[in-house]
């Protein structure tokens, strides 16, 4: 493990921490860091209660309300150094990366063995200078001019004993806007604080990009071919996310020359300048910053921003509506009562199930899911829907129909493979602690990938030892007594009775990641875990 990601937060941003954490839990390179969550609100419950749900190495650790930065920074290191971490990544609380960045990032840490290279970060949306790179490589050519024209409508004004107004120079009483001239006017200032460009005043453009990665969000997701590229003319580096080698790292910090506030960010830059050392970009590697601390009300303007791009913000009535009205879906198993959200504003729904008659239903050819609505009935059994074409339905819908199949990953690639690209799985599963499962222990995802890897049937009953030793037969009246449900168990292939595994939110998010989906949404309403990813 040779990355230490630390995130720096406290309790006013608790809206950006469950984002920031689904696009971590998508990485493909988790063994090689582990994330320290470092507060100073007495909150370190909230970020354990929503971190123990995924597949993540974590540690949290609280500290004094003021006069904090520094310690936090200070701890890391420590931290880091114990634990022989090489590199660190430093992240505030405002910032989300994709999980692909990240891996690139790790996949390159050696290039900071270099000594002529300082840091690798991403390119931030409204990061200084970064701005200029993530619009290079995100935006469209229209827009590209829009933003260069808000730019130039910039009126910089002094600040913090600053002069900035000398820029105006570059913005009103310029015809074109020049970000190589613009830099270098800032490198001309006569001060430490040189972490300014329009987009950290201008409301008009930072409302702008902001917008349109909202509108765009497929872009920030989709995994292009990125590379590095280096730079030495960049007047200072206001990103507040990036990776650093450690020791480099403990110059800095332990350097209180650099200093002339509570913060690393000018001994950085310092450092940097001293040293005529290069900062690393990732081209195509996107990272979001919302707003900055100059914008009056910016914390109510990132909670906008992010109901707005993480649709797992918003209410479950929502997130349908979103994904599933007026669209032409496939239900597997059904017809359930959960689904009645689903049923009444979908455009169509046909269903799979694996017998005409089962326990819990009877179907002929024609799928009466809700009121006059009817779909077609396809007689197939949940792993193998051989009478259904790739990328036939917008979504794939399951209501407590995943814990009745003992391949459940086999399952789920073949209703991927009947879901459209960009389409959705909308699964219903258990919540153990509101049936007979709750003496059960949580399956464990390597098991999952052992049967999906051997390709057993749905005539296995592997699990039925561990099933008989703990259902409790007291909340499922219909299985009977222990003889008459044993039996009931051997003849599963015909009745699809048991519930092969046990799962939640966690063992889900793995699902989801094994497949490459990016996760959409979870919520837990008494009996029901809804767990919604989308296929990319």
């Amino acid at each position: 493990m040779s990355l230490l990601i630390f995130y720096l937060t406290e309790n006013s941003r608790h809206f950006t921490f469950e984002p920031f954490i689904h696009l971590l839990n998508q990485s493909k390179t988790k063994s090689e860091w582990k994330l320290i969550i470092l507060t100073h609100s007495n909150d370190c419950n909230f970020y354990i209660n929503i971190i123990k749900n995924f597949n993540i190495n974590f540690d949290t650790f609280n500290f004094d309300n003021y006069n904090n930065y520094l310690n936090k920074v200070k701890f890391a290191l420590d931290y880091a150094e114990k634990f022989n971490f090489k590199y660190m990544m430093k992240c505030d609380n405002d910032i989300f990366m994709n999980s692909h960045t990240l891996d690139y990032i790790i996949d390159n840490l050696s290039s900071l063995d270099n000594d002529e290279n300082l840091a690798i970060t991403p390119l931030l949306n409204t990061g200084i200078p970064s701005v200029e790179y993530f619009i290079a490589d995100f935006l469209n050519e229209e827009s590209k001019k829009e933003i260069n024209s808000m730019f130039l409508k910039t009126n910089f004004y002094d600040r913090d004993g600053v002069q900035y107004n000398v820029l105006n120079k570059y913005t009103l009483h310029a015809t074109n806007w020049n970000s190589d001239a613009f830099f270098e006017g800032v490198n001309s200032i006569n001060h430490y604080y040189k972490g300014i460009h329009p987009i950290r005043i201008n409301f008009e453009a930072i409302q702008f990009i902001n917008q349109y990665v909202i509108d765009n969000k497929e872009l920030f997701y989709l995994k292009r071919n990125q590379e590095l590229f280096k730079t030495d003319s960049i007047p200072y580096l206001c990103n507040s996310l990036y990776c650093i080698k450690r020791d480099t790292y403990s110059k800095i910090i332990n350097s209180n020359e650099l200093y002339v506030d509570g913060f690393e960010e000018v001994p950085l830059n310092l450092y940097l300048k001293k040293n005529k050392l290069n900062y690393l970009f990732v081209r195509n590697s996107f990272a979001i910053h919302m707003y900055y601390n100059w914008f009056s009300g910016y914390k109510e303007l990132e909670k906008q921003f992010v109901d707005k791009f993480f649709i797992g913000n918003k209410t479950l009535l929502t997130v349908l509506n979103e994904i599933t009205k007026d669209k032409e879906g496939i239900e597997i198993g059904g017809p359930s009562p959960s689904g009645n959200i689903i049923y009444s504003i979908a455009k169509n729904l046909d269903n799979v199930v694996f017998s005409e008659t089962t326990i819990w239903a009877t179907q002929n050819n024609e799928y009466r899911y809700y009121k006059d609505r009817v779909g077609k009935v396809i007689i197939n059994d949940a792993v193998n829907i051989t009478d259904i074409n790739d990328e036939s339905y917008d979504f794939c819908f399951s209501s407590h129909c995943l814990e009745h199949i003992a391949n459940p990953l086999k399952a789920i690639n073949e209703w991927l493979r009947i879901t459209k690209k960009g389409g959705y799985i909308v699964l219903i599963v258990p919540e153990k602690s509101q049936c007979f499962d709750h003496k059960r222990e949580y399956s464990k995802f390597s098991t999952l990938i052992s049967q999906y890897e051997k390709n057993i049937g749905e005539d296995d009953l592997s699990t039925l030892p561990e099933i008989l030793a703990n259902h409790d037969l007291s909340m499922d009246p219909a299985a009977g007594d222990l003889g008459n449900f044993t039996r009931r168990s051997l003849n599963n292939f015909s009745n699809r009775c048991l519930h092969h595994y046990v799962y939640n939110p966690k063992l889900l998010n793995e699902i989801c990641d094994y497949f490459n989906c990016e996760f959409i949404y979870t919520i837990t309403n008494g009996l029901d875990i809804w767990f919604i990813m989308r296929k990319n």
